[in-house]
């Protein structure tokens, strides 16, 4: 056990509790751990306190299969792997500083960034540079993902395409911005990539790719995974949260562990690292690697002989694996002065002069087109003779020394590329193609369930057993294990047993290789032409058949009116969650644009599609679109309250609004919000396909954290939603061309039975009737002419007769010989004697009366509020009320000393005074101040006659003060009565003599004196009682240090306490021994110098001929536990040395325990 543990173990027993870890909520989890034998430690992290939904949205990576025609990885197979590695330490560290990448579900961009940032560094051998990309271009750029979540495949293929830019051209936002946001010369300062390859998912694979380079490395991560603090994670507890995509940087075989590079910041795990165990948490799957660049490779060089006086002319050749363009370089003796060289064919050109015959040797350089490039070398023997002496062997080197041919074996050459992978294509002694020896790798066949090795020569691809495992396809319902050699993802058999990741069915079982589970029987409809589902959905927006609600009558007009008009706050009436937020308000601020939010963010015209970066936070998209009230229109935007405790309800309804530049597209909606969290959506007219297309959904505390139920779809009339708490839900999805209503399924194009112009259109609604607008049809009236469905009912054209000319008349007809014209007034009208008015529109005289359709239709209503004059000089503020014109009077000055005061006419007051002085004021006493009464001055104002204070005296009548007391109630308040005296007397300030509390300002005496209620007063030390003081106690004996405390009189004369510096407590009966073998005692002094040898002890057997006792050594015969509480000590006072040693225990905990140096070194 550790020393700080021992120490813990006696302040715990102190306080009479039991030992325990800290209560840091993970206590669990770290049993989990134990029970496990996990090697990983876990608590409080940067990341373990966010809510569920926040960690979810940090795992934004999609696993899917590799894209067919994306290369597998097929590296050299070394014949021994490294049993560790890391990019951080080797021989350099080739691994970028730990990013960042907030609440944006970005980690597939984090991952593909710090793979190519790695990629880069090992490439240019430049370890230790923070070479910085940006993982912000990714995300913008890529339309590989967004924060919601991407595929780091399509994000590799961006790399390859594009490039990514430097992070100050596109620095990093956490959230979506759109990729014009990049620096304008992006396109220069953009860096791509050769390509890149998938690894498999078995462990070998993974180690042999990663000998090149870091790899992208997905995971599944569960709960527990956010408290971890170090160590080998191992999946313990917990559910999966999501599926996450990090840097693997390197392994070790010791701890069969993965370290990998984490997105989460530094200060996360292992300074924003962490290890995982092999094949732990479905990791191995999105295993991606950057292809670095590589060298041309040289064709065959072999020697080339000539004679003096004759041209020789040869090529050297180069392939680049990557298909890059090559460029080479000569360099020659100076012997071969003259010669000629094509930097871009690799032609050379040389005419020995005479008296040249030796051997040369050329270098030749083959260089990438790529930045920065990759070079190989080359050398050529060139042999110059005086007689032709090339033997036509390839691997001989043909000389002429003294004349005569000489053909000498060089087997550091090699022969032109025979095709075959197990010949070695290398010069020996003279021949080719020596067979390379069985068990030899060759190539890759491509499958993962062969082995590629040599056998007799050839390349042979033997299967691996049936059942080895190969790449899994990510479904659960595969047997994802070779075949015959080759990858086989057959379907398991029906029924077993598999995991849909959902709570809402049970009993999941494999079916035609897809998971599902039992559906609830709520859930079961019993169609044939539907296929029933459920979902966990803890949020949702559903549909349903509340009906519209019209306010007209009690709403209150909030006043909002015009274009892109916000207005707030509006007081709601209790206090409401938005939803997926979690603080509550009791206002909202209303947008003539259809929205509602909490704290009067404009939303703006334009309508997004939720989630939406820019979108605004607790908003409610009840129909948000780009939309115009016009008073003069009849447009209103109304509030009402209704309901009681605990069922309170707010509605925000929204009257006659059109969208912009749509004249008569009128449309009506609401929203309700209901105490205890409810809300609903609730639309009655839409104004026709023009207005039906709008955002309808909501936001919570972040723009991503959102419920979206309609972005550019056509909406319907009359519909409504509802927000619904969590919960599991039923889904239907019809076959193509059917309905499901009412219970039966219905063929595309079928009719309602009881209405032709509804019929089944799945298209627009598969779960209810739709209006087969513009079909032909019969209204039943003779007199109509052109029927037709409109909006779900048959509506014909009256006859041209019974066109009234008004525009806020509905013309219809009804049969009969001859047929009776019929007028109703539209919605939103007023006809008064025969003229149409908008609503609101005021009478043509009269500003107190307009137009109210919902108060009255075919007359003039009350159009209270409206500025109006009711001609009278002798009010103001003139307003409608009642319909008729009223203003408030004017307040003229009234008094004693006004005769008369009246409105003149003119808007001034005429006022006649009385006389001067006049009495206006009787005399009196007002808090023992006597008041003289007042006179009139002659113009209408009253004069006070003076004042005077009775103090210290109270006032005896309204006309004189007391001059004699004989109790408190006849002095004034500040002061009291001396009844010895008869007089009054000001109370004191504390410190004062008294007898008694009346004659205190404080209304307390203690001691004598004056002082503050409830404390002890004082003149000096020796007036406060004995609690104030205490005797010297030795607090630290290891250290021979105490203290005592004294009483003291403060400046206000109250007793304290002041604690001071006193060692005499500690006395010789404390002994310990020292390092240097001696033993140290305290004097009793009442000032001692600190110890300096052995602070603590462990055991008896660091106290010399003492114990040790809680930790503290004390004289007395050995005890059996390091740590025990017999009694011992001077006097046998067990009690005091416990107390002295639970001081030193605790003074320990708070120093940290530790050696006193000693100053002799």
């Amino acid at each position: 056990m550790t020393k700080r543990w021992w120490l813990g173990w006696c302040l715990v027993v102190a306080a009479g509790a039991s030992p325990a870890l800290a209560a840091d909520g993970f206590e669990e989890l770290r049993r989990a751990i134990r029970e496990k034998g996990a090697a990983w430690r876990a608590g409080p992290t940067s990341v373990s306190g966010l809510t569920r939904e926040e960690k979810r949205r940090l795992l934004g990576a999609e696993p899917r299969p590799p894209t067919p025609g994306v290369p597998r990885f097929a590296g050299p197979r070394p014949s021994r792997l490294p049993s560790a590695l890391d990019w951080r330490d080797h021989g350099g560290n080739y691994v970028t500083p730990v990013r960042d990448q907030g609440g944006c579900g970005s980690c597939w961009a984090f991952g593909a960034t710090a793979v190519f940032e790695s990629a880069y560094l090992i490439q240019a051998g430049t370890p230790g540079v923070d070479f910085d990309r940006s993982e912000q271009d990714v995300l913008s750029c890529s339309e590989a993902g967004n924060c919601l979540g991407g595929f780091v495949e399509g994000a590799l293929a961006f790399a390859q395409k594009t490039g990514i830019v430097d992070e100050a051209c596109f620095p990093y936002a956490a959230q979506d911005l759109p990729c014009s946001q990049k620096c304008a010369d992006g396109a220069s300062r953009a860096i791509p990539i050769h390509g890149f390859f998938y690894v498999g998912a078995d462990v070998a694979s993974i180690q042999e790719a990663l000998q090149q380079a870091p790899l992208t490395f997905g995971l599944m991560v569960y709960d527990d995974f956010f408290a971890y603090q170090g160590g080998v994670y191992q999946h313990v507890s917990g559910e999966p949260v999501g599926y996450h995509l990090v840097a693997l940087v390197g392994y070790d075989d010791a701890e069969q562990a993965w370290i990998c590079k984490n997105s989460w910041g530094p200060s996360w795990g292992e300074q924003g690292f962490f290890r995982i165990r092999y094949n732990e948490s479905y990791s191995g799957g999105s295993v991606y690697g950057i292809q670095l660049n590589r060298a041309p490779v040289f064709d065959p060089l072999y020697t080339r002989t000539t004679r003096a006086g004759e041209e020789l002319r040869f090529s050297v050749a180069a392939r680049d694996p990557d298909g890059d363009g090559v460029r080479y370089d000569m360099e020659a003796p100076p012997e071969l002065a003259g010669a000629a060289f094509d930097r871009d064919s690799g032609e050379f050109s040389w005419t020995p002069p005479a008296g040249s015959e030796g051997m040369y040797r050329v270098r030749f350089v083959a260089s990438d087109r790529w930045d920065p490039p990759a070079a190989s070398e080359g050398w050529v023997r060139v042999s110059v003779c005086d007689s032709l002496c090339d033997d036509g062997n390839f691997c001989t080197d043909d000389t002429c020394p003294g004349g005569v041919c000489q053909h000498e074996f060089n087997n550091a050459i090699s022969c032109p590329d025979d095709g075959n992978s197990c010949s070695d294509d290398a010069c020996r002694d003279g021949s080719c193609y020596a067979l390379l020896p069985d068990g030899n790798p060759c190539d890759d066949d491509g499958s993962e369930c062969t082995t590629d090795e040599c056998r007799l020569g050839a390349c042979a691809h033997t299967p691996l057993p049936d059942g080895s495992p190969c790449q899994d396809d990510w479904v659960q319902c595969t047997e994802d294990v070779c075949r015959e050699g080759l990858c086989s993802h057959a379907l398991l058999p029906d029924g077993t047993p598999c995991d849909d990741k959902r709570q809402c069915n049970g009993a999941d079982r494999c079916v035609l290789g897809e998971c599902l589970g039992t559906l609830p029987p709520e859930c079961i409809d019993g169609l044939d032409c539907t296929r029933d589902d459920c979902d966990d959905a803890p949020i949702r927006i559903e549909r349903n058949d509340e009906p519209f609600e019209d306010i007209s009558q009690r709403g209150t007009d909030i006043g909002l009116a015009g274009d892109d008009v916000t207005i707030g706050p509006v007081e709601i009436g209790f206090p409401w969650v938005f939803p997926l937020s979690s603080d509550p308000v009791e206002s909202v601020f209303v947008s003539v644009n259809g929205v509602i939010t909490a704290d009067g963010t404009e939303p703006g015209p334009k309508n997004l599609c939720l989630p939406d970066a820019s979108s605004p936070t607790r908003l409610l998209a009840v129909y948000w679109d780009d939309l115009y009230c016009g008073v003069e229109e009849g447009c209103r935007v109304l509030a009402a309250r209704d309901g009681t405790e605990p069922a309170r309800r707010f509605i925000i309804q929204w009257r006659r609004v059109r969208p912009l530049g749509q004249a008569t597209a009128w449309m009506d909606f609401e929203a309700i919000i209901e105490e205890g969290g409810g809300l609903s959506f609730r639309y009655r007219t839409l104004g026709g396909d023009a207005g039906r297309s709008a955002t309808v959904g909501l936001t919570g505390d972040d723009p991503w954290n959102a419920l979206s139920w309609s972005c550019e779809g056509l909406l319907p009339d009359s519909f409504s939603l509802r927000y619904a708490e969590a919960g599991p839900v039923c889904l239907r999805k019809t076959a193509p061309g059917t309905c499901a209503i009412d219970g039966t399924c219905w063929i595309e194009g079928e009719a309602n039975p009881g209405n032709a112009c509804l019929r089944c259109l799945p298209w627009s609604d598969p779960f209810r009737w739709s209006s087969d607008e513009g079909a032909a049809c019969d209204d039943g009236l003779a007199c109509t002419r052109e029927d037709a469905c409109r909006n779900g009912a048959c509506r014909g054209d009256p006859p041209k007769e019974c066109d009234d000319l008004l525009e806020c008349t509905e013309d219809l007809c009804r049969d009969g010989d001859p047929f009776e014209c019929m007028h109703r007034v539209r919605e939103g009208y007023c006809l008064i004697d025969g003229v149409c008015y908008l609503w609101g529109a005021p009478h043509p005289s009269d500003p107190c009366l307009a137009c109210r359709p919902d108060q009255a239709v075919e007359g003039w209503s009350p159009a209270d509020g409206n500025d109006c004059d009711d001609g009278d000089n002798c009010t103001f503020k003139d307003i409608c009320q009642g319909g008729v014109c009223a203003g408030f009077a004017y307040a003229c000055p009234v008094g004693p000393c006004l005769l008369s005061s009246e409105c003149d006419g003119t808007g001034l007051c005429a006022i006649t005074p009385q006389v001067a002085q006049m009495p206006c004021e009787k005399p009196q006493c007002l808090a023992g101040v006597l008041h003289g009464g007042g006179e009139c001055d002659g113009a209408g104002n009253c004069l006070a006659l003076g004042m005077a204070s009775c103090s210290p005296y109270a006032c005896a009548d309204e006309h004189s003060c007391a001059a004699a007391c004989q109790s408190d109630d006849q002095c004034a308040a500040e002061a009291f009565c001396d009844s010895a005296a008869s007089e009054c007397r000001e109370r004191k300030p504390d410190g004062e003599a008294c007898a008694s509390g009346r004659e205190c300002l404080s209304g307390a005496c203690s001691g004598g004196r004056c002082c503050p209620s409830g404390e002890d007063c004082c003149e000096s030390a020796e007036d406060c009682p004995a609690f104030y003081q205490a005797d010297p106690v030795c607090h630290d004996p290891g250290r021979c240090q105490g203290s005592r405390r004294d009483a003291r009189c403060d400046e206000q004369h109250r007793c304290q306490s002041l604690w001071v510096d006193d060692d005499s407590a500690c006395d010789a009966f404390v002994r310990f021994r020292c390092p240097d073998g001696g033993e140290r005692a305290c004097t009793g002094q009442a000032e001692q110098p600190e110890s300096t040898c052995l602070v603590s002890c462990m055991d008896d057997g660091d106290c010399g001929e003492g114990r040790c006792v809680q930790g503290l050594c004390l004289p007395g015969q050995e005890s059996s536990s390091g740590c025990g509480c017999g009694s011992a000590g001077r006097g046998g006072d067990a009690g005091a040395v416990f107390g002295a040693a639970l001081l030193l225990c605790a003074a320990r905990r708070r120093t940290r325990l530790r050696w006193a140096r000693d100053p002799r070194g």
